[in-house]
């Protein structure tokens, strides 16, 4: 997004928004392969032009109580579905099936990735987390790009053992954000869709 100076240290801020769509009954977990190997859940990063109106050049303290601002806000709707269009192939019935599913705020997670280089800003990436819960695995048809997002795969935690070295940082913070949420207060799936708020 943009670079700002934290003492002496280059920071280059990356907001990114991910879906981490799930199965209530089976706890099982979309996950995409990205043509680097790596299992992620969908989403990515926002562009510049997305949120100019809502992060203009501010401090690190400001972009942060700006972005805890606009976790449940529909500005960041958009360039959501604008990734899954081009991530999972949702034509205009898949993307009105997924914006009607139940879901609820996670709030973010942050990590970084300090460059060797000093010529290079350390990145410091903001993903926004939102759940959204089927009622069976083929509510949605997923056709993934083949370029950048080559497979696709439905796993629970346990089976994702044998994957965790192609599962980055993000992908289990993502998943550890869930998890305190949502198995601490085991889940009753038909009352989950009885009372969930739909916007």
């Amino acid at each position: 997004m943009s670079e700002i100076l934290i003492g002496e240290e280059r920071v280059d801020f990356r907001l990114s928004l991910r879906a981490v769509i799930t199965d209530p009954k089976d706890d099982r977990f979309l996950l995409l392969q990205h043509r680097n190997g790596l299992l992620i859940f969908p989403g990515g990063r926002v562009e510049e032009h997305e949120i100019q109106n809502y992060l203009a050049d501010c401090d690190e303290t400001a972009t942060l109580m700006k972005l805890y601002w606009l976790l449940d806000g529909y500005p960041l709707n958009s360039p959501l579905y604008r990734e899954l269009t081009e991530e999972l192939g949702f034509g205009d019935n898949e993307l009105n099936i997924f914006k009607s599913l139940p879901h609820k705020a996670l709030g973010y997670v942050t990590w970084f990735k300090r460059s060797k280089s000093p010529d290079k800003a350390t990145v410091r990436g903001t993903d926004v987390l939102h759940a959204y819960f089927l009622k069976n695995k083929d509510e949605l048809k997923i056709k993934v790009d083949g370029t950048e997002i080559i497979g696709h795969v439905w796993l629970n935690p346990l089976e994702m053992l044998p994957y965790l070295d192609s599962i980055p940082t993000n992908t289990r913070l993502a998943l550890h954000a869930f998890g305190q949420q949502m198995w601490d207060n085991p889940l009753n799936v038909e009352k989950f869709y009885e009372d969930v708020q739909i916007d």
